[in-house]
């Protein structure tokens, strides 16, 4: 069998139409382009080989090089249980194909990826490894144990099989691409950079080189460049965790704040439970944070359990600290509040009022949270406000000059989050 670059094929898979169904699946597809709609490419093929699969007459050699196509589509879908049994059926079929061998390496590989499971890519290596007694020095093979090295925090052996890799073929964008990011892990950003530029040049739709370019580009400080690639990394692949993530800590640090939630959250819609953030959880015991990602953590909460009250709680507290979405944070405070009437609840709601121009709302929730505790500069602070906006000039001034007293950086505080008289 001729090699194929199954994990580029894999994450990047296209429809490889210079083949008639299901004739394209008598060998393999060496036509892969990176880019493209690969969720409609993958389903095709896996179709197309279905078909030869499923008919009669076909050589043990040709039902091999079937399952290894259709294998690839499945796992370009992130399906690793078919993927695996379409490479694990290859290799029975025939027990020295390398490819159906390198197959099930990446299938297990993408799975300890998306797992974060070192036991998968030891796994992975090891039938990379087999692989590479049939063909030794392949740039496909060693790429792709190189990745799976890499996955498994063993750096310097990655190095290794991802520079081999990028020697035996220089203009091979995936190898230079994780070339870069290994190059990132060890400190060395200077060639990152240069590296997944070439890989992009080669291969303009390649994801993964535009979110490594991306990566660096935000890094240095550009962040409109480092959203460009961003955007056009996630139009093959939109669902990309981790490019979702990555694009939404760009929005976050330009404080385009829904934009960064709404990445966060379909982010984190496709992580599994085993590697989903702790604050993702109903009743989470981690530390309270006002950021863009709590808001979408407390999204990502709420799908799964709308009765979660500690969720909404939160992410009122939230949207009312950053002042964002604040009819979403407004209707949060009311539910908790209705649910468990909380002081705490009250001031942020008191802050989401004032951030409204609602302000006798403002003042009546704030009044309440000062009542019970006259100590808490941030609440006295906004009740002055609420006061002097409601033309009770003499008492609004009192309390802000209290609230200094009790916080000399109060008002700065205050202003930051909007509240201002």
């Amino acid at each position: 069998m001729r090699p194929v670059c199954l994990v580029a094929a894999a994450f990047s898979l296209i429809a490889g139409a210079a083949h008639a169904a299901p004739d394209r699946c008598r060998v393999l597809d060496t036509t892969f382009t990176l880019g493209g709609d690969v969720p409609s490419a993958a389903q095709s093929l896996i179709a197309d080989c279905t078909a030869l699969i499923d008919g009669k007459g076909e050589t043990d050699a040709t039902l091999a090089i079937a399952h290894v196509n259709r294998g690839a589509a499945h796992a370009a879908l992130g399906e690793d249980a078919p993927a695996r049994a379409d490479f694990m059926a290859a290799v029975t079929l025939d027990a020295n194909d390398a490819d159906a061998y390198a197959g099930l390496g990446f299938a297990y590989n993408h799975r300890a990826e998306r797992e974060i499971a070192k036991p998968q890519f030891t796994r992975a290596i090891a039938l990379y490894d087999n692989a590479l007694t049939q063909k030794p020095g392949d740039p496909d093979l060693l790429f792709a144990r190189g990745r799976a090295l890499g996955g498994a925090r063993d750096n310097d052996a990655s190095l290794a099989d991802l520079e081999a890799a990028s020697r035996a073929r220089p203009d091979f964008a995936p190898a230079l691409t994780f070339l870069g990011l290994s190059y990132e892990i060890a400190g060395k950003r200077d060639r990152t950079f240069d590296l997944c530029d070439k890989a992009v040049r080669l291969l303009p739709d390649y994801s993964i080189a535009l979110a490594c370019r991306g990566m660096m580009y935000a890094v240095q400080g550009k962040s409109d460049l480092a959203l460009v690639d961003y955007d056009h990394a996630l139009r093959s692949n939109p669902l990309d965790a981790s490019n979702l993530l990555a694009r939404g800590l760009i929005h976050d640090g330009r404080k385009e704040i829904d934009a960064a939630v709404a990445d966060y959250t379909v982010a984190l819609r496709q992580m599994p439970e085993s590697a989903e953030p702790e604050a993702a959880h109903c009743g989470s015991a981690a530390p309270f944070k006002a950021n863009a990602f709590a808001i979408a953590a407390d999204n990502r909460v709420l799908e799964r359990d709308p009765a979660c009250t500690a969720a909404t709680a939160n992410r009122c507290r939230v949207r009312a600290l950053l002042g964002v979405q604040l009819d979403g944070a407004l209707a949060d405070c009311d539910a908790a509040i209705a649910a468990a009437a909380e002081r705490g609840l009250l001031f942020s709601r008191g802050l989401i009022y004032l951030r409204l121009h609602r302000d006798a709302e403002a003042l009546r929730d704030e009044e309440q949270v000062v009542a019970a505790d006259p100590s808490v500069a941030a609440a006295l602070y906004a009740r002055g406000v609420a006061r002097l906006r409601t033309g009770d000039k003499a008492g609004g001034e009192a309390d802000i000059a209290a609230a200094q007293t009790k916080e000399a950086d109060v008002a700065d505080e205050s202003a930051a989050i909007g509240i201002r008289p």
